[in-house]
């Protein structure tokens, strides 16, 4: 299930001017997944952040995962975290984990692909994943304009690592 909208009619791009906003700029989905777990995603074009893409400075989680075990947050901007901080049932103190990137860079993905067809390696995720992801966009919006609850008819191999 879910709710898109509008927010801001106009936006101004650097090399475009203003621009008419055609796609939705803010969405709630509420998804339900095997056994019974929900899960949702608030996402949006809309949302004033004082550090900016970059994260500088920024010490607070962008998304969070809880679970009956444990939780994490991933700590910074969403696509490009500096750290992760972990409790779990064995160790409630939470702790801050994985601040190394190493190679890992967000925009990667088509480099990590090619490296997979050059090499023969299987990537860790697959076509699958991706088009799942794009039936559930899809039916977020066709939830918004029915009201009504989209069932999923795709499935990929989990987990993903």
């Amino acid at each position: 299930m879910a709710m898109t909208s509008i927010i801001t009619p106009e936006r101004t791009v650097d090399n475009k001017g203003k621009i008419k906003v055609e796609a939705e700029d803010n969405a709630m989905v509420l998804m339900e997944h095997t056994n019974g777990v929900l899960s949702h995603v608030q996402c949006g074009f809309n949302y004033f952040d004082p550090y900016g893409h970059e994260g500088e400075g920024q010490d607070k989680p962008t998304i969070s995962i809880w679970g009956t075990h444990g939780n994490l947050q991933l700590i910074g901007y969403d696509w490009a975290p500096f750290g992760v901080d972990v409790a779990t049932t064995e160790n409630e103190k939470t702790m801050r984990e994985s601040t190394k990137h190493d190679t890992y860079a967000w925009e990667e993905g088509a480099s990590v692909i090619s490296e997979c067809m050059a090499t023969g390696n299987e990537p860790l995720i697959a076509a699958e994943h991706a088009l799942h992801v794009l039936e559930v966009i899809e039916s977020a919006r066709e939830s918004q304009t029915s009201g009504k609850r989209i069932q999923l008819k795709s499935t990929f191999k989990f987990p993903v690592v």
